[in-house]
């Protein structure tokens, strides 16, 4: 038997059989010499065939073993990039608006009279203006808009007017523009005096007389009067509020 274990062929043992057949029969040393080497060469041949039969099977086998699936490759997933929306305080870009609102407390208003040492009437802290035959009938407050306001603004205020049948006369102003004349159209002051009377009333207006940088507010008394008598319009803080791009 052959290297690896395969059988040899049957034609390779036929020639070596018939080879041997030859060497037995000659009567001459030299033909078994011969004849010996005929059958050695016959096995060798066989042999190498054979072998290199079994190695092309094997190599075949490799080859076919080894060679790798046709795996599918997976489609890549194309995922668009978008952009974070920032939180919290939202974007005035593409024509939106902001709103905005300014507090003025009394104490913010110059120009009226006040109560010295936070002297409080009605529960509250103050400010009056009086006739305009006293130095406190007109009051002032300044503020800053950051940018042009558009539409309506308001302006409210907390406040009451004096005791009696008889409304104060006021005139409101913004920046020059007057956006009110007439009565004054908060509350009388009556009892208790404890507590008092506090409203509110709000006037709305053109917003565009406000301006980017500094404002001014004014409210003065139109009637002529005495210090600390009515006619008089008491003011204890106000709200202005707006929208600008």
């Amino acid at each position: 038997m052959p290297a690896h274990g395969v059988p040899m062929p049957l034609n390779c043992l036929i020639h070596v059989a018939s080879s041997a057949s030859v060497s037995y029969l000659g009567q001459r040393p030299w033909r078994a010499v011969a004849a010996m080497v005929l059958l050695l060469f016959s096995i060798t041949a066989c042999t190498t065939d054979r072998q290199g039969a079994d190695e092309s099977v094997v190599a075949g086998t490799t080859q076919t073993t080894l060679r790798p699936p046709n795996e599918v490759q997976p489609t890549p997933t194309f995922v668009p990039l978008v952009a974070e929306q920032p939180a919290g305080r939202r974007s005035t870009l593409g024509g939106g608006t902001t709103g905005a609102t300014v507090e003025l407390d009394d104490g913010a208003w110059s120009g009226g009279y006040r109560r010295a040492n936070g002297g409080t009437y009605g529960g509250r802290t103050a400010t009056w203006i009086y006739g305009t035959a006293t130095e406190w009938s007109t009051m002032q407050a300044t503020f800053l808009v950051e940018a042009q306001p558009f539409g309506s603004a308001e302006l409210s205020v907390e406040g009451m007017d004096s005791e009696g049948a008889d409304k104060t006369p006021i005139v409101i102003a913004v920046n020059g523009h007057e956006i009110y004349s007439g009565p004054n159209l908060l509350p009388d002051d009556d009892l208790p005096f404890d507590s008092g009377t506090w409203d509110t009333y709000t006037w709305t207006f053109n917003a565009q007389v406000l301006q980017p940088g500094t404002n001014t507010i004014t409210i003065a008394n139109g009637a002529v009067g005495a210090f600390s008598r009515p006619p008089f319009f008491m003011l204890d803080y106000a709200e202005l509020a707006y929208e600008a791009q």
